[in-house]
């Protein structure tokens, strides 16, 4: 039984709890999850089962969605409703516009500061093990996209908010930023994830589901790699280069950049053949050279975003 299935995680649990719930209840060898979610959190958790372990990072791409809210005039330690009142401030008479203008100036290209109760680790540790003894240490800055804002609901103190982000995109620092620059403080006092890479709210299933309700919201591993391909760069192959794709490494002319160990998808007109992942670039040709990494049987599944997707070159048999 290989593929994903998107649980729509309680509040409560952590993300913990609802890969062992749905080991026991599968009997399944291996259970991962794909993205952490807080405890507190609520929404899309995609699940990887048995040997869709091995391709969790082919599967774990593309940006996240949220419906939050956020309290204004109070502070947390935590950054969120579970932690401990720091600080409590008037909230006033602050307009929706203004909060509208303090949202919508964070998106873009950021930096953000990881939160002390974070899963990010320091010399090994995770920063909230730190942060439970309380210790607190430096933490360097990372950037995250915010690609949109949007406000639903102000009731004071309280301000309904939904953000499309980059992977990594922490909305309780978000929060706690826009209550800085807004003069009153803020936390984030509810989450739920709608969204990750592909996975959505829609096709998200009851954790407590029986085995056959779980079983039926699988999606097999080779569709769900198709899914995530959409949002991956493509290198198109001709039919000469395509009929090689099963015999391992191979060369490409491509004017992409890559990173080390970067995953591409190899397409062969709307067809997704297989995954490789880039090794070097060659001298002086300029071409890239990739290893395949996993082989997609059964070419009558077709990506169903391919408008969407990055071609960065075409590679030919020769």
């Amino acid at each position: 039984m290989d593929g994903v299935i998107v649980v729509d995680k309680p509040s409560g649990w952590t993300s913990h709890d609802v890969v062992a719930k749905v080991k026991r209840t599968l009997k399944a060898k291996k259970v991962g999850h794909l993205g952490t979610l807080d405890p507190a959190a609520t929404g899309v958790l995609p699940l990887v089962v048995d040997g869709a372990t091995k391709f969790a990072r082919f599967l774990d791409v593309g940006g996240k969605g949220y419906a939050a809210v956020m309290k204004l005039g109070e502070e947390t330690d935590t950054q969120d409703a579970e932690g401990e009142v720091l600080k409590t401030s008037e909230v006033g008479s602050i307009e929706r516009a203004e909060i509208e203008d303090t949202l919508g100036s964070f998106v873009g290209t950021i930096e953000q500061t990881p939160p002390m109760y974070s899963s990010v680790k320091q010399g090994g540790v995770p920063l909230y093990k730190l942060a439970r003894k309380g210790v607190t240490v430096e933490r360097a800055a990372k950037e995250v996209d915010i690609y949109s804002i949007a406000v639903s609901r102000v009731e004071l103190p309280f301000v309904d908010f939904s953000v499309e982000c980059s992977r990594g995109t922490y909305i309780r620092t978000l929060s706690v930023d826009a209550g800085a620059k807004l003069g009153a403080g803020a936390h984030l006092y509810r989450l739920r994830r709608t969204r990750s890479g592909t996975f959505t709210e829609a096709e998200a299933v009851d954790v407590q589901g029986s085995k056959e309700e779980l079983e039926a919201a699988l999606i097999p591993l080779e569709a769900a790699l198709v899914r995530s391909s959409a949002l991956i760069k493509g290198i198109e192959l001709d039919d000469s280069a395509a009929s090689k794709v099963a015999r391992g490494p191979f060369r490409a002319e491509t004017s992409e950049s890559f990173k080390p160990g970067e995953v591409v998808r190899l397409m062969h007109g709307v067809v997704v053949l297989a995954f490789a992942e880039y090794v070097s670039t060659g001298e002086p040709s300029g071409s890239s050279e990739f290893n395949v990494v996993k082989v997609l049987y059964g070419g009558a599944v077709r990506s169903s975003n391919e408008g969407s997707a990055v071609k960065s070159g075409r590679a030919s048999g020769a």
